[in-house]
């Protein structure tokens, strides 16, 4: 037992057939997988299962299929680069439920591995439906949640899965997730700076709200600054940004103020005209967006800016989602 979740070292699965969520919404760029570190988190979890004897069926997503089967969001490239990094096949299953994924585990012996098919090619995914979950449930006797990226997601396959299944435990990952997370935030060496990025404020205002105490500053970047520009009363032209939650962003703003936490949001941003690869970008200040323009990344004077706050004046630092469209040159 760690912080009251049940870990892998909790569980008996000598051949028993174990069911495993992990964070497999990775990049592709033409058919492969672009970057793999998600997929390296999880490979403690399947190796020590392995060991333990287990039959590992692992289930993830791709992208936002919306319920429908897109072949661009198939897991199958996932598959084989899960198997390069595994050294071993890993069996890719054509759906995640139904006739073919229970003839697929039926098949399994002790140490195989074995992956599921998109779990949102399904609208019972994200609607967590409970006959969606208990079609997942009766692949295994065993669920173990490794997916950190997906943990605050009330999904079918995160948390409707584990009431239909005699054991569950947390993965390596969310174990060391949790430590670390638990050293940060209980005793952290001061100054604690946090980085937190990614496209969306309307999944991390708990995350803000939580740490605005306790952090001495917070850098905000990816499409969420866009949505914190939108409530200082910029335009932010073609960006992606929350319009329902400009006002949260204006709220988190002032709250910062009287936490004593100090609150860096871009002063200029790298643009350009469209969202792909090559595109003509150019460093503008957030006065200088056009109406057409779309903030991909920071700028570089926040580069510097930001660089000069990191480096030699951070003794903690908690870093969360990106702060730009990494995955495009």
């Amino acid at each position: 037992m760690y912080a009251g979740f049940n870990t892998i070292d909790d569980l008996n699965v000598e051949n028993r057939a174990v069911l495993v969520r992990i964070d497999a919404d990775v990049p592709l760029k033409d058919g492969k997988v672009a970057q793999a570190s998600r997929l390296r988190a999880a490979i403690p979890t399947i190796k020590d299962l392995q060991a333990k004897g287990a039959r590992v069926i692992i289930m993830g997503h791709l992208g936002r299929p919306d319920g429908q089967v897109k072949g661009e969001y198939t897991l199958r490239p996932v598959t084989e680069r899960l198997s390069e990094l595994l050294e071993q096949e890993v069996r890719f299953v054509v759906d995640c439920v139904g006739r073919s994924a229970e003839s697929a585990v039926n098949e399994l012996q002790k140490g195989d591995v074995a992956m599921l098919e998109n779990l949102r090619f399904h609208y019972g995914e994200q609607r967590n439906d409970d006959t969606f979950a208990k079609n997942l449930a009766a692949l295994a006797d065993v669920y173990v949640c490794d997916a950190f990226a997906n943990a605050h997601r009330d999904h079918a396959s995160m948390t409707g899965v584990a009431k239909f299944v005699s054991q569950c435990a947390i993965g390596r990952q969310i174990e060391k997730e949790i430590s670390t997370l638990e050293t940060v935030l209980e005793n952290p060496k001061k100054p604690l700076l946090v980085i937190i990025g990614g496209s969306k404020i309307s999944t991390k205002i708990g995350v803000l709200r939580s740490l605005m105490p306790k952090a001495d500053q917070i850098i905000i970047g990816g499409a969420m600054a866009n949505t914190f520009l939108v409530a200082r009363g910029m335009n932010v032209g073609q960006s992606l940004f929350e319009p329902g939650y400009v006002d949260v962003a204006r709220d988190i703003i002032s709250e910062a103020g009287g936490t004593g936490c100090r609150l860096l949001i871009p002063s200029d941003v790298t643009v350009a005209k469209e969202f792909k690869e090559d595109a003509e970008a150019k460093s503008v200040s957030i006065s200088e967006i056009t109406p057409t323009d779309m903030a991909l990344d920071i700028g570089d004077n926040s580069v510097g800016t930001w660089a000069d706050i990191i480096v030699p004046k951070a003794a903690t630092i908690l870093w969360n989602g990106p702060i730009g469209a990494f995955e495009t040159k």
